[in-house]
């Protein structure tokens, strides 16, 4: 299960309506499930490539630019 933290993220909520799992979300990413934690929480960036893959795992839902404001405001709430 997902620790409460991780869920402070949109994406975090999405993937719980939208896919079922972290472990899922990150397979079809191709990523690790502790990559994607450490997203959702704020204390990893995305390279473009990979945030490309995010918005068409999302079908446009989560775009690069927003996902980029997202980190942002959760590095400030982390400080």
């Amino acid at each position: 299960m997902n620790q409460p933290e991780e869920r402070e993220h949109p994406l975090a909520e999405w993937i719980d309506a939208n896919v079922g799992s972290d472990a899922e979300f990150a397979r079809r990413l191709g990523i690790s499930r502790g990559h994607l934690s450490s997203i959702l929480q704020g204390k990893r960036g995305m390279s473009a490539d990979l945030q490309a893959r995010i918005e068409v795992e999302t079908n446009g839902a989560f775009t690069g630019a927003r996902l980029q404001r997202e980190r942002k405001t959760l590095m400030r709430l982390v400080q």
